[in-house]
């Protein structure tokens, strides 16, 4: 859920802070935390107001030790000019250079309802802001939360909840969107979730165009533009990816389509855990959910009885012998092709074909062609290997 003004001022460390105005401004939402330091000092540049819009952003709770206005104290209303005009949702300056602020300050932020509070020379700003940061991680996490990422997985959601949700969460949605599953690489020892998650509430740049939460194992990525153009979307992520310090063989990465998000954001979250969980039954490293092929209805459809029973009666006759359930997956991961599973397990052709024969009778299948025996091998084996994976 995006904060207000109001919510952060409960946060302990800014208990003993001062609203000194603006208080009709204390139900603007908080999405990001800012610094503003030297951005004024430099003004002559020709890129200096490009640098500001691009430096700040609407919603952001912006701390400030007025540095820039040491020696010119007109730089204050400038800035709080400028940061009015990017949509800030609130000013906070330490009093250890300016006890107070200009009048004509003061009273531009009260007509335009931009909260400015003050806070004391003891508390170091890193403290304040990382305490600002982890109460809109919170309120994030208490819309994107684990149990309602599954119900939006499993299609146990509301149309009108998911539009709440879209409009709470932090990130201001544009008209697209997709949803991104990074999950740890096998073998991989640079994974850290909660490292990267931190990381990212600390980079006020990703958040006009993503937002992460945690799922499981792995993270959720959600990225927001104004095109549908899938090389947008690439390009963003790879940014992701190097502002989080996330290598690209640390990770897999499953893919959801590019919808509009306040429709259907649970089909981006759905579309891609579900292509995660594809990757996974296939050892790839990157899946789109458009490369599902049959695993796109296997997967939401692997929890019914009628399949756990289709697959239990196929597979359960094979469990007492290693060398059966060994032969029967090789079987399958090389297509049906009995040279080519005999290759894979370091045996003769005959070996395979009479194994073959053999579970055909296990399974009371003694009739089905070859071909009958592969799919409903391979469906039984899908169903089973989804399940270890798809638990929600």
């Amino acid at each position: 859920m995006a904060l207000n003004v109001a919510d952060i001022l409960k946060i302990p460390i800014m208990e003993h802070s001062r609203l000194v105005a603006g208080r009709k401004g204390l139900s603007r939402q908080v999405t990001s935390v800012g610094f503003a330091d030297w951005e004024w000092i430099e003004q002559s540049h020709p890129d200096f107001q490009k640098d500001i819009v691009e430096a700040f952003e609407p919603g952001q709770f912006v701390f400030t030790n007025l540095v820039f206005a040491v020696n010119d104290i007109s730089m204050i209303m400038k800035a709080v000019k400028d940061l009015s005009y990017c949509g800030i949702s609130c000013l906070c300056y330490k009093t250890a250079l300016f006890q107070t602020l200009p009048r004509d300050v003061l009273e531009f932020c009260e007509e335009h309802d931009l909260p400015v509070i003050a806070y004391g020379r003891d508390i170091f700003v890193e403290d304040a802001m990382f305490s600002v940061m982890e109460a809109v991680r919170a309120g994030d996490n208490a819309y994107l939360t684990e149990e309602t990422m599954t119900r939006m997985i499993t299609d146990r959601i509301s149309a009108t909840e998911v539009r709440t949700i879209s409009r709470e969460v932090s990130v201001r949605f544009k008209p697209w969107a997709q949803g991104v599953f990074l999950a740890p690489a096998a073998g991989s020892r640079e994974w850290d979730a909660d490292r990267i998650v931190r990381r990212y509430y600390l980079n006020k740049g990703l958040h006009r165009k993503s937002i992460i939460s945690r799922y499981r194992d792995g993270i959720l990525c959600l990225i927001t533009a104004g095109s549908d153009d899938p090389e947008t979307y690439r390009i963003i992520l790879g940014e992701i990816m190097d502002v989080l310090s996330i290598r690209r063989q640390d990770v897999t990465m499953a893919f959801s389509g590019i919808y509009v998000p306040y429709d259907h954001l649970d089909r981006c979250v759905r579309e891609a855990y579900h292509a995660y969980v594809g990757q996974r039954v296939l050892g790839a490293s990157s899946l789109h959910y458009d490369e599902l092929g049959s695993l796109r209805f296997l997967i939401p459809m692997s929890g019914d009885v009628s399949a756990l029973e289709f697959s239990d009666r196929l597979l359960e006759p094979l469990e007492d012998s290693e060398h059966y359930m060994e032969t029967a997956r090789a079987y399958v991961a090389c297509s049906g092709d009995a040279p080519a599973a005999a290759a894979a397990l370091q045996c003769h052709v005959n070996t395979v074909r009479y194994r073959m024969g053999r579970i055909k009778a296990m399974i009371g299948r003694e009739s089905i062609s070859d071909s009958e025996l592969f799919r409903e091998l391979s469906l039984a084996l899908d169903i089973r290997r989804i399940r270890e994976i798809y638990v929600v």
